[in-house]
């Protein structure tokens, strides 16, 4: 009888990043499954998954201490996130937040740029399985939802109200992406304090698989 291997793929597991092409769909995280193993991501209750969006924006300090900046995209107020969950700089002090109109308040004595991570509510995100070229460039969508829709709600683990829309199956060698739609800049900063992925999965080895059946999955969510 095949055992399957449970894991969670989380946001520093995937290999690649990219920059996000303004205004169109593009990628900018990408984890392509290892070889021997197929990866199912089941779209069910018992396993809801994680998935906040962050933006990134530099502002310029002046060094005179508190001083607030107006972002250029809207951000969002998390259902279940503390607020330093949801907005950091890399210097200085947030200490304040004005949500309503896209605010966020630095103290800091130093003349110089920083960067503000915060989660962002302009665009749409969606999980699509990429096959790579040698099999074929069509990808399949299994989840799409809004920015807003996503980063506004309760994610906590396994009480997350987050689920794929349709189940995945990633066969060896092969691309599961997070793509973007917006006008923001979209990044995860290096210490995961804002914005999350969680995937929860099931992988299969290859030779558990039966005969002929990696083929039959390939074609079958290709085409």
């Amino acid at each position: 009888m095949a055992r399957d291997k449970r894991g969670i793929i989380r946001t520093g597991d995937f290999q690649e990043t990219y920059s996000n092409i303004t205004g169109e769909w593009s990628p900018v995280l990408s984890y392509r499954a290892v070889a021997g193993f197929f990866f199912l991501f089941p779209d069910d209750q018992d396993h809801p998954i994680n998935l906040q969006i962050p933006a990134k924006e530099t502002v310029e300090h002046g060094g005179t201490g508190e001083e607030t900046f107006t972002l250029s995209h809207r951000m969002v107020e998390s259902d279940g996130l503390t607020d330093d969950q949801t907005v950091m700089a890399t210097k200085g002090d947030v200490i304040g937040i004005n949500y309503s109109d896209d605010q966020v308040t630095i103290d800091h004595d130093t003349d110089e740029d920083i960067d503000v991570y915060y989660l962002v509510g302009e665009g749409t995100a969606r999980i699509a399985y990429v096959p790579p070229i040698s099999v074929g460039n069509a990808s399949k969508v299994v989840l799409q939802k809004s920015f807003t829709s996503l980063n506004s709600v309760n994610q906590f683990d396994t009480e997350s109200q987050i689920t794929l829309t349709r189940p995945a199956i990633v066969p060896e060698k092969h691309h599961l992406q997070l793509q973007v739609k917006s006008d923001a800049d979209i990044v995860f900063p290096d210490n995961g304090q804002v914005g999350e992925i969680v995937l929860p999965y099931k992988a299969r080895r290859r030779e558990d698989m039966p005969v002929g059946s990696d083929r039959r999955v390939i074609e079958q969510i290709t085409n």
